[in-house]
């Protein structure tokens, strides 16, 4: 049944789609374009820019109907920031549209395979749910390469400009020397210094998009700097070295918290792992657990137990510094 709806829903979905697509095509994307023209010449003649940046990447989606669904609402934007975060080219309009697409293939696949509701609800879920951890995955990979890279183009910004470079040459010095993703990060920040945007506003715009506190350290004391003066590169050899000093420390708590987190990696998966063999060696075994409501009942408090367990590790694990 669930089955049949899935089917009936995709086909009223594509249907819609598909003429919105063409009444998109035909009318609507013109009158858009002559309306956003419009828009950006004021009364007197002079131009300016109507609508924010950070908003530029929903128009002219792939999936109309859903990038004007989601416009305007926080959606949006957290995607938006999300996305970037992650380094992915995908507009919020899209993401959503592959992880329907996504949650639906699952669904039909494991109604196939299983023919059971709950293995189809399970489809559904992990196709909706898989694709955010996936990109949150990114984004903290990319959050902590990014940071491991700001003491060396604090570094490189700091002999720049004691050679008598300025700031915004020096930025861009960053961006031609040194790898992604730090890299790019700066070569977004130089466009928009090129496009008339501020020091102060691109740099917020940077801080914004990844989520560092090392980088907010530093984008707070330049942003000083440019509105009280001082000394640009004694103020950022001190961040460097302050930067520096508590990657050190990161590492030292890393190693001394190791042997936990190895111990609470065994614990979690060492009942998961004995079950498994269990199961291969004698498959009858566990039958009676899994059959038996009592048994399944078990098996629930155990899982849960489990996650209690494991959050309570990792609590212990955290180190504040």
């Amino acid at each position: 049944m669930l089955l049949i709806l899935l089917l009936i829903t995709t086909g009223f979905i594509l249907t819609a789609y598909l003429g919105y697509t063409a009444i998109e095509l035909t009318y609507l994307r013109r009158s858009r374009i002559k309306q956003r023209v419009k828009n950006l010449i004021e009364e007197n003649g002079e131009q300016v820019v109507a609508e924010p940046l950070i908003e530029e990447p929903l128009k002219d989606s792939r999936f109309p109907t859903i990038a004007r669904f989601i416009a305007g609402h926080d959606v949006a934007d957290k995607l938006l920031l999300m996305l970037t975060r992650a380094g992915l080219k995908l507009r919020p309009s899209e993401f959503i549209g592959l992880v329907s697409a996504l949650a639906l293939i699952l669904a039909l696949m494991m109604s196939v395979v299983a023919k059971t509701v709950f293995a189809e609800v399970l489809g559904i879920f992990i196709g909706c749910v898989g694709p955010f951890v996936y990109v949150k995955g990114l984004e903290a990979q990319r959050v902590t390469a990014f940071s491991r890279q700001i003491p060396d183009a604090l570094s490189l910004i700091s002999s720049a400009v004691r050679s008598g470079f300025s700031f915004q040459r020096a930025m861009q010095m960053v961006s031609e020397e040194l790898p992604n993703p730090l890299a790019e990060e700066f070569r977004r920040v130089i466009d928009e210094l090129n496009v008339g945007v501020s020091v102060e506003a691109a740099l917020t715009r940077l801080a914004n998009r990844i989520s560092s506190y090392d980088l907010q350290l530093v984008v707070t004391a330049i942003i000083i700097q440019q509105q009280i003066g001082g000394n640009l590169a004694e103020i950022i050899d001190n961040i460097a070295e302050t930067i520096r000093e508590r990657v050190r420390v990161e590492g030292e708590m890393a190693a001394l918290t190791a042997e936990g987190k190895i111990s609470g990696v065994v614990l979690v998966l060492l009942p998961i792992v004995l079950a498994a063999l269990i199961s291969i060696v004698n498959p009858g075994y566990l039958a009676p657990l899994i059959a038996d409501p009592v048994g399944r009942i078990i098996i629930s408090a155990a899982v849960i137990l489990q996650i209690f367990g494991a959050l309570i590790i990792k609590a212990m694990l955290v180190v504040d510094y």
